[in-house]
């Protein structure tokens, strides 16, 4: 069902020097991304009722360092304007992790300061990769899982959140 999809409208990860956003001066990328979010909101209008509006932008700062954080604050601006109805998501990549917390309250004082100037955002993603290991030896001889080796292998998995207070 449409509604009970999410779309994500910008990836922090773009940031990468190879694309093509990293190549605008901060003008023309500003540009380019308001274009981009209200055509896609104003497409998808009604039918998708819940945005990440840019994921990972702590995590790939580079775009936000050149630009200013006001750029972050604008796609949220520019997506209520676009779908005013629409769930606008801030999604962080590794804000809980097994390091010290500093992730988290960096994050906290983004929200926080995007509150304070009137940003808005309904809702919060957090993605969290918890890192195991497994030792092929516990897989009674088995492939499964394996890396090329046959030896040990470090998996992920996904993480939702149901309720975060």
């Amino acid at each position: 069902e449409w509604s009970s999809m999410a779309a994500l409208l910008f990836d922090g990860a773009h940031a990468d020097p190879l694309h093509w956003s990293s190549s605008l001066d901060c003008r023309d990328l500003e540009q380019q991304l308001h274009q981009r979010l209200m055509r896609d909101l104003t497409h998808f209008k009604g039918r998708l009722k819940r945005y990440e509006v840019w994921k990972g932008a702590l995590h790939w700062r580079s775009l936000i360092d050149r630009c200013g954080e006001a750029i972050y604050f604008d796609a949220f601006r520019w997506a209520k304007q676009a779908d005013p109805g629409a769930v606008l998501i801030a999604s962080e990549v590794d804000v809980l992790n097994t390091k010290p917390l500093t992730n988290a309250e960096a994050y906290h004082n983004l929200l926080y300061r995007m509150s304070a100037q009137g940003v808005p955002v309904h809702a919060v993603g957090l993605q969290a990769h918890f890192e195991h290991r497994h030792d092929q030896s516990e897989q009674d001889g088995a492939n499964h899982g394996a890396g090329e080796d046959g030896g040990e292998q470090h998996g992920r998995h996904d993480v939702v959140f149901l309720l975060l207070d």
